[in-house]
């Protein structure tokens, strides 16, 4: 299994490349470049605007951590924040992908725009949601900074895993459908979802993670379909 998700990987590493693909790997830089310079800006406007103790020293430890709080959830927000603002186009980038290595997996349901819109909407509010409840622990997890990785990827890996190979099922198969090979194949995904979040936490590798994760997942569904579908 390890050694077809790296393969599956490595492949949705060169896809991003295709001359057909290449156009929204240009949108993806520059569209999570501006997102991420966004978020940064606001926790930074919001600090400047704020003052809580009459004491300078002390407002200046408070502006400290709380600037590093806010870059830690900037950080966490970033790939759900930009999974909802490429999902309006990550379905032209699985089509692409799919004619160019899978042209005899033959007529697909196809995704609209507003589904696709519907399920990356869902993925920022889980990933946000989540991550938002668990900054507790990965703060007090500083001082056990591998507990505090096995925390980031369990939970993002999850969740990741899930919504990108929905997006591509979801090309394919009734939802019913798709949440039935996902439940099946859960760990594959889940392993998959946690290289992803590896992406997502590598500064200028995560402005193109969801393009890879779009890919990774077009060939993780492929690969389960060739070896006969819905199996654990």
């Amino acid at each position: 299994m390890i050694g077809e998700l790296f393969h599956a990987l490595f492949r949705a590493f060169g896809d991003i490349f295709l001359p057909e693909v290449r156009r929204y790997l240009a949108w993806s830089v520059a569209l999570g470049a501006a997102l991420f310079a966004g978020l940064l800006a606001l926790a930074a406007a919001a600090l400047a605007t704020t003052r809580v103790l009459d004491s300078s020293w002390l407002e200046w430890i408070l502006d400290a951590l709380g600037g590093f709080a806010a870059l830690a959830l900037a950080a966490l927000l970033f790939p759900a924040i930009l999974g909802l603002a490429s999902s309006c186009f990550l379905e032209a980038v699985a089509e692409k992908i799919e004619r160019h290595h899978y042209r005899a997996t033959g007529p697909v349901r196809g995704t609209g725009l507003g589904e696709a819109v519907w399920v990356g909407l869902r993925f920022f509010l889980l990933l946000a949601g989540v991550n938002v409840l668990a900054l507790p622990f990965y703060l007090l997890l500083i001082w056990l900074p591998p507990l505090g990785v096995l925390l980031y990827a369990a939970l993002n890996g999850f969740l990741l895993g899930r919504e990108y190979f929905e997006l591509v099922a979801l090309r394919h198969l009734e939802p019913d459908a798709a949440r039935a090979m996902w439940r099946h194949h859960r760990r594959r995904i889940w392993l998959a979802g946690s290289a992803l979040a590896a992406i997502a936490a590598i500064p200028a590798l995560n402005l193109v993670m969801p393009l890879i994760a779009a890919a990774f997942m077009v060939h993780i569904y492929q690969d389960i379909r060739a070896q006969g579908g819905p199996r654990k």
